[in-house]
């Protein structure tokens, strides 16, 4: 390997730091508007009538000079078991496609992916909406890819962060369904 640092693209003029290249080289002026938490809704891959909750903090990290993210979920299984999972990693903003990649990688080659819209408002919330990728763990089979739509919606004011299972008798179940059916809708290939 090289010792030189990553190149970086020139920032937008008036900002004084860009993220490395293979970030994206977007402007960190240009970005601030995405920094902040988010509750983030997807779909069970255990329950077809459970959508889970987690909190993303996205954030500038100044070792990496670039967006960084972490994402913490509490589920909990039918059967009562608590699981946590706390995930991190890097911001990727690939030039002129209009997507962000949230990336975890591990040191021995898992990944996890989700890949959003640029944030957009919609009613005075900001939303990123896309598809996560990542591995399951069956007891009988071990781990599998898993894929599902997945949205996050930018905290503010006075709302009220909650996370964790949501079935069909929670308040925000039929809201965040109705997301997540479009999101389907949109983007998966059709189906019979």
């Amino acid at each position: 390997g090289s010792d030189e640092a990553a190149p970086t693209a020139k920032a937008p003029s008036g900002s004084d730091e860009a993220a490395p290249t293979a970030f994206g080289g977007y402007g960190k002026d240009a970005v601030s508007t995405y920094v902040g938490e988010y509750t983030g809704y997807r779909r069970s891959f255990d329950t077809s009538d459970h959508i889970i909750a987690s909190y993303l903090e996205v954030s500038w990290n100044g070792d990496a000079g670039a967006l960084g993210f972490t994402e913490n979920q509490r589920n909990r299984s039918d059967s009562g078991k608590a699981y946590e999972y706390h995930f991190g990693g890097d911001v990727l903003i690939p030039p002129n496609l209009g997507v962000l990649h949230f990336v975890v990688r591990s040191e021995d080659g898992r990944v996890r992916l989700i890949s959003t819209s640029m944030p957009r408002e919609e009613q005075g919330t900001l939303y990123m909406k896309g598809f996560i990728l990542t591995l399951n763990e069956l007891r009988d089979i071990g781990y599998y890819p898993v894929t599902s739509p997945i949205f996050f919606a930018k905290q503010g004011g006075e709302s009220a962060l909650q996370t964790g299972v949501i079935g069909r008798d929670d308040e925000r179940f039929t809201w965040a369904d109705e997301i997540l059916g479009d999101i389907e809708r949109k983007f998966l290939p059709y189906r019979n």
